[in-house]
């Protein structure tokens, strides 16, 4: 089988427990969608995917999958580790998506719905059976779930069940935030439960002096922070994938400097940052914890390192602690 391609029925084959990652795209057959749009959907969502699960440390290769016309599912074996659909996948498969949709046409847009569980399943002839494979299905489906996204601005929602949440995101730490998921009351077909929701993703980016898209975020301007006294080093829209150990090593860096290490000197920082920004930091008391939900939100936009580093430099100076933190920024995409 060629590495990076999703396996299929002729290679592993689930029995017994294991993780359900599902997926379908939003409006996938809207009418205003063409024929090749749609083509054209189906190939780079496979892509997406691929490229996302191999740098999640799950090889597609190793997994079980179906095609869903509008959607996979995809099963992992039981030697992968469930917790890294949480993290990285999430997180990788946003930034993919960001990044196809800031180049793509408006018909050629993705929106992803996504629905993570754990339980049992097995395969026959005719592919994968199981009440918990109908139950990520009915998470998948919910209508709750479809409002959620479409009422939001976001590229990718994610909606995890009460099991994996339990025993993958409840007690989780490092790079795992619970606060990202809140409860969401699905019913569906006869299916009563909570599902963990988070909506991630930002919508296309907005040239100067065009509308405003109409999001919660757009609709009260408010002035922008004072500008600071130093010129960030970096390009104002500059913008790396992460790597785990680039995240960590700028939280580091961060918490090396003097006025970070109180929350005060955080809090400072943070409410100078644009508020598109700054509302969906996750703060937190521990200051490594607080440091990491600050680095990885700015981390998801184009700029948000740049811009966190220029008013770290504003409130704090340039000193070697600052030009050290400039520098694990500026390697934060390198693994090694």
């Amino acid at each position: 089988m060629e590495s990076g391609a999703f396996g299929g029925r002729d290679g592993w084959r689930p029995a017994g427990k294991c993780a359900l990652f599902v997926c379908d795209v939003a409006g996938f057959t809207d009418r205003a969608r063409p024929e090749h749009a749609r083509e054209r959907i189906r190939t780079e969502l496979y892509g997406m995917l691929q490229e996302s699960f191999e740098r999640s440390g799950l090889p597609p290769e190793s997994c079980y999958h179906e095609d869903r016309g509008d959607g996979v599912l995809v099963v992992l074996p039981p030697h992968l580790d469930p917790a890294l659909l949480v993290h990285p996948l999430i997180d990788r498969l946003r930034g993919r998506l960001q990044r196809y949709d800031d180049l793509a046409s408006e018909v050629a847009r993705i929106r992803l719905r996504v629905a993570l569980h754990l339980g049992r399943a097995k395969a026959d002839a005719q592919g994968l059976v199981g009440a918990d494979v109908d139950h990520a299905f009915r998470l998948l489906d919910a209508p709750q779930f479809k409002t959620e996204l479409r009422e939001s601005d976001a590229l990718l929602g994610v909606l995890v069940s009460q099991a994996l949440h339990d025993e993958v995101i409840r007690d989780a730490h490092d790079l795992i935030d619970p606060d990202l998921f809140r409860p969401l009351p699905v019913s569906n077909k006869g299916t009563e439960t909570t599902g963990w929701l988070r909506l991630c993703g930002r919508p296309r980016q907005v040239a100067p002096g065009s509308a405003l898209p109409a999001t919660p975020d757009a609709v009260v301007p408010e002035p922008a922070a004072p500008a600071p006294s130093h010129e960030s080093p970096l390009p104002p829209d500059w913008y790396v994938e992460p790597t785990v150990r680039g995240l960590f090593e700028v939280v580091d860096r961060l918490l090396d400097i003097p006025l970070m290490v109180t929350p005060e000197g955080r809090s400072q920082v943070v409410e100078s940052l644009p508020r598109e920004i700054r509302i969906r930091i996750a703060r937190r008391p521990q200051p490594h914890m607080d440091g990491m939900s600050i680095v990885r939100t700015c981390a998801e936009y184009p700029g948000g390192l740049p811009r966190l580093l220029l008013y770290v430099r504003a409130f704090a100076g340039p000193t070697p602690q600052v030009m050290a933190l400039q520098e694990a920024i500026a390697r934060i995409g390198e693994d090694g």
